[in-house]
């Protein structure tokens, strides 16, 4: 459905937000939370365990746009420690 964001509303990764003028659709954007590893739009510790789990492991981490701070395309422990600073 389509609904108007109000305050309070909790806009989480994965979500659409479509900007309308007049019923037309001017711009559309989806939403990424940075630092939501896991995608339920709260920046917290499940994350930051997450991630550094798959570092450890070498997994191939999942949600990699989400939790590459820098840009660089390498998710490391630099990544790992802006997310700790953010909880």
């Amino acid at each position: 459905g389509v609904y108007e964001i109000a305050d309070g509303d909790i806009i989480k990764t994965g979500y659409t937000a479509v900007v309308v003028n007049n019923n037309e659709m001017i711009e559309k954007s989806n939403i990424i939370v940075i630092g939501d590893g896991n995608g339920d739009g709260v920046v917290n510790g499940k994350d930051l365990i997450r991630l550094k789990k798959q570092l450890l492991n070498c997994d191939a981490v999942e949600h990699a746009e989400y939790v590459d701070y820098n840009g660089d395309g390498v998710i490391n422990n630099d990544d790992v420690s802006y997310i700790a600073s953010m909880i």
